[in-house]
């Protein structure tokens, strides 16, 4: 059986006094491995072409290289995972008969030039502003282009991070070091000294440390949680988790911006991510095939039936969702409650792509967290609302995505017959009080809101 292992201040502080640091001469020595063999692999299959391009940009110049420098303004600075699509439109406008090269280009200038540039540009703001301000960031550079890594450059990353905060904490351990040994209030006042300077370097990283936002509010922090938190502010697991997750927002962000998620191309998710989720789902399966469980009594079951037979398997927690509305609407029919099914829309800027296609000009940047955000607060003035008028309501709520990933909510809730009426004024009104001035049409009203 594993043993867990608790680390006290002391403990950490030597922990830390006695880690290996990474050996750079070593990475440097790989790295320039790494980037001669790929500058001999594109002297020798693409001669003359220059230094610093994209894949994209390789595969366009190959086609054509008068007009690279031109293209690489538009080109350059999108990733390969996203600009492999409009390489793909160029190259097809470029060998059209008529005007092919007029035509390519002129793509190039509207389509990329005057929508996707300006809306990536709002993405990677976004993403930036956690780690951009203050202090420079130590990886800046990495963390922009993340969404472009892979799972092991993540892992390299995360390693490196963890390994660079290990070595701070202990630096600041050697120079704030007491002469004498500190007595119990001294080590919790150290230890949470030792937090907040981590924190701060965390921070810098692009991630929220662990009870940041609970000591920003109070200005304390129990001895325990300073420890817990140290402890994982130098680990590498802990640190490719957050990144990964990280990575993979922003990624899916930048493919919304740029138009990837939508009916016409990948509804409700692009493809690339689909792709992603259906490859770790493939490794859940195969882990769950190599185990075992066994009780105190020695009989085993497959742990693969047991996951199978749990709430981890949708066919199940969709029976089970639909047998509780079931007895949802037994019970509101025994007490003689009315039901009305609700959908809440959020606003236009809330949306990247029209549904017939094109960009919506009024999209704010934001991604599918910052609508529910939206939803959420205005749920929460429904139900205050609610509350004051001494209204109760009971029911479900599902949350779904529209064809570029914007979600919107469908409500079932049940009440008495008497506030019915008086339930949609109050929704109706929260629903369609923000940005007001474009509903001015019947249907414009019945997206945003509609019983």
């Amino acid at each position: 059986m594993a043993k867990a292992v608790r680390y006290g201040s002391e403990a950490i502080i030597n922990h830390c006094r006695t880690r290996t640091s990474v050996n750079l001469a070593e990475s440097v020595s790989l790295n320039g491995q790494y980037h001669a063999v790929n500058k001999m692999r594109r002297e020798f299959f693409s001669p003359g072409a220059p230094q610093g391009i994209t894949h994209t940009e390789l595969k366009l110049w190959h086609c054509d290289s008068t007009d690279h420098d031109w293209r690489s303004q538009y080109l350059h600075n999108i990733p390969d995972y996203l600009s492999g699509y409009f390489g793909q439109r160029y190259e097809t406008l470029l060998k059209s008969p008529k005007g092919g090269r007029r035509r390519a280009n002129t793509f190039l200038r509207n389509t990329i030039g005057k929508s996707v540039l300006p809306r990536l540009k709002l993405v990677n703001a976004a993403w930036q502003r956690d780690y951009s301000t203050g202090m420079p960031s130590p990886f800046k550079d990495n963390l922009d282009d993340l969404p472009g890594y892979d799972r092991d450059r993540v892992r390299d990353l995360a390693y490196n991070i963890a390994s660079h905060l290990g070595e701070a904490f202990h630096s600041w351990a050697e120079m704030t070091a007491p002469d004498d040994k500190p007595d119990e209030d001294e080590l919790k006042q150290r230890t949470a000294q030792g937090y907040v300077f981590l924190a701060q370097e965390a921070l810098k990283c692009g991630t929220t440390p662990p009870f940041w936002l609970s000591v920003k509010k109070t200005g304390r922090i129990k001895r325990r949680n300073a420890e817990s938190a140290i402890l994982r502010m130098m680990s590498p697991e802990w640190w490719r988790v957050r990144l990964q997750r990280r990575r993979d927002l922003h990624r899916e962000h930048m493919a919304i911006a740029v138009g990837q998620v939508q009916k016409a191309a990948s509804p409700y998710v692009s493809r690339g991510t689909l792709g992603e989720w259906t490859e770790q789902k493939k490794r859940n399966r195969e882990f769950f095939k190599k185990f075992d469980l066994v009780n105190e009594d020695g009989d085993r079951i497959a742990l693969a039936d047991m996951v199978n037979r749990s709430n981890a398997n949708p066919a199940i927690r969709r029976c089970e969702l639909m047998a509780r509305m079931r007895g949802f609407e037994d019970i509101a029919n025994h007490e003689g409650y009315a039901g009305d099914f609700y959908t809440i829309t959020a606003p236009s800027r809330f949306h990247a792509v029209h549904s017939k296609g094109g960009f919506v000009s009024q999209w704010n940047g934001a991604n599918p967290r910052d609508t529910q955000k939206y939803l959420c607060s205005v749920w929460a003035k429904i139900r205050a609302a609610l509350s004051r008028a001494g209204i109760h309501v009971f029911g479900f709520r599902v949350v779904e995505p529209h064809h570029d990933g914007t979600p919107h909510w469908h409500m079932l809730l049940f009440m008495r017959p008497e506030h019915v009426d008086e339930v949609r004024d109050i929704m109706c009104y929260h629903a369609r009080i923000a940005d007001g001035e474009e509903l001015n049409t019947e249907k414009a009203l019945k997206a945003r809101f509609h019983v």
